[in-house]
């Protein structure tokens, strides 16, 4: 009996300290269980800041979007465009013109001491060049062959024996 005493005993100790390694294990389990409760608690916070934050970026979008609607149509703005719209249309314009024209060119001089009278080089007119036949040298007369703005230079020299 002393025998079955002493191995009731053992197994007595065996299951105690079985016992107490369950507690301890089940105790970890529960601290960890804890532990992702408060995991799980703060990635659902982290979740719920993230929408806050997308939805205050979204509504800043919305806003942005508005203000720049309201800046594309501000009537300044308008203005502007239509002004240098404007330009840029006389512009392409006045380049479309320049494209088609032709240059007038002509060069004479008077050969004699012979006045000019009336605006017209009259006497020892020499023609040196005459680009599309717009100067007559025998009358002195330059015909405009299309309405414009023309150019002309004279310059002349007086001798006196004074």
């Amino acid at each position: 009996m002393k025998d079955n005493l002493r191995d009731a005993k053992k197994e007595l100790k065996q299951a105690i300290k079985i016992r107490g390694e369950v507690s301890e294990k089940l105790k970890k389990v529960k601290e960890i269980q804890n532990q992702l409760r408060e995991r799980n608690r703060l990635i659902e916070e982290k979740i719920r800041k993230s929408e806050e934050l997308k939805n205050s970026v979204e509504d800043v979008k919305r806003k942005l979007t508005d203000f720049q609607d309201g800046f594309h149509d501000s009537e300044i703005e308008k203005v502007e465009k239509k002004t240098q719209l404007g330009r840029f249309n006389r512009l392409n314009e006045v380049t479309e013109k320049m494209k088609g024209l032709k240059k007038i060119t002509f060069l004479a001089h008077c050969t004699s001491d012979h006045p000019i009278k009336n605006n017209v080089i009259t006497y020892g007119t020499k023609q040196m060049f005459n680009g599309d036949g717009a100067f007559n040298p025998n009358s002195g007369k330059f015909i405009a062959p299309v309405s414009g703005i023309y150019h002309f230079h004279f310059s002349g020299t007086k001798i006196s024996a004074n």
